[in-house]
Order: structure tokens, then C-alpha cells, then sequence
């Protein structure tokens, strides 16, 4: 029984020998699961883009009459993509 526990432990070594010591294997354990994280989190990243401003907001504006802030801000928000409808 000892003999072929023996031979058996003898070819596992060799097999592990043969597969985990070879530069394919450390390759594939380390590019692997970075490929993995690059298809899964990457589509997530390239689709949303917090910087734009696509979707059309309203904001109500309350101010006193003799107020400045309805002429400028129509610069401020062409500066940064957007726009504004009076």
C-alpha cells in the first residue's frame, strides 16, 4: 500500500513539475485575471462618462429683480458644454 501511495505522490510531482514550472502557466496566473477585470470593469468605465451633460436638467432660478446672475449664466454654462433656454 506504502508503494503505490509512494508512486502516486511521485507522479504528481512530476506533473506539477511539468505544468506550474513552465513560463506559459506563471503567464496565463498573472495576465488572466487582469483579463478578466479589463472585460468586466472597462465597458462599465468607457460607457459612463460623468463629465457631459446630455440629459436635460431644469433648474429654477429664485432672485431678486436687480440681480446679475441670468446674464452670466449663460457663459458660465457654454464654458463647461452646456446650455440654456430662457
Amino acid at each position: 500500500m506504502k508503494h503505490k501511495i509512494y508512486n502516486m505522490m511521485i507522479i504528481a510531482i512530476q506533473h506539477f513539475r511539468n505544468t506550474a514550472l513552465t513560463k506559459a502557466f506563471w503567464i496565463s496566473t498573472v495576465i488572466g485575471p487582469l483579463f478578466i477585470v479589463a472585460i468586466s470593469v472597462l465597458p462599465s468605465l468607457i460607457a459612463s462618462d460623468p463629465f457631459t451633460l446630455d440629459d436635460d436638467n431644469l433648474i429654477l432660478l429664485v432672485r431678486p429683480d436687480d440681480s446679475a446672475l441670468p446674464s452670466q449664466l449663460p457663459d458660465a454654462l457654454a464654458d463647461r458644454g452646456g446650455y440654456i433656454r430662457l
